[in-house]
């Protein structure tokens, strides 16, 4: 079973990725990518909603009420 990305996830991931392409010191190319990484980050913000926002509920797997159980 896929775990759903929610849109806040989308936006941590698209934000991330921007600022990797802005630090990066290579900049072939990068403007374009750059771009479409803004479009698509102010799609998904303008998409949310405050249902959006709600807490998501944390799965089982892996928690045992203290921590997680891989440690």
């Amino acid at each position: 079973m896929e775990k759903k990305i929610t849109k806040l996830d989308a936006l941590r991931i698209l934000g991330n990725a921007y600022h990797y392409l802005l630090d990066s010191p290579v900049r072939l190319g990068e403007d374009f990518a750059i771009s479409i990484l803004v479009d698509k980050f102010h799609h998904v913000r303008r998409s949310l909603t405050l249902m959006d926002l709600e807490p998501q509920p944390k799965s089982a797997e892996g928690w045992n009420g203290r921590g997680p159980t891989w440690l």
